[in-house]
């Protein structure tokens, strides 16, 4: 039921921080209500969206990590390039480096040119 409440969240972009107890589902055992979690986050215009998906890129499952990349980007919010850098130093998945570079450049960032 959970699972299926994020999606209609996120189908209606409704802002999850309007919804009591919603961001506590970040600590939830279940995997698909995290990574539903990440996906609604990104039509948030909660300020605290961003640190909670930051916060979701530390999550033991990848899927979770790479939505939560999805939506850093989909949000448009400069401020995560830093971090999202900063994962990229530490990550060993191709997939999620993928994710992370998508959202890097739906950022506005462009790789430095190599010498």
């Amino acid at each position: 039921k959970r699972v299926a409440a994020l999606k209609a969240v996120r189908d209606r972009q409704i802002d999850l921080f309007t919804i009591a107890g919603a961001p506590a589902l970040a600590e939830s055992p279940h995997v698909p209500e995290r990574y539903w979690l990440a996906r609604a986050l990104a039509t948030s215009r909660d300020p605290r969206a961003q640190a909670l998906l930051l916060r979701l890129l530390e999550d033991p499952a990848l899927n979770v990590r790479t939505m939560a990349l999805e939506s850093l980007g989909q949000r448009r919010e400069r401020a995560a390039i830093g971090p999202i850098l900063e994962f990229l130093k530490r990550s060993h998945e191709w997939y999620e480096q993928m994710y992370a570079y998508q959202a890097l450049r739906a950022l506005g960032w462009y790789q430095a040119r190599s010498r």
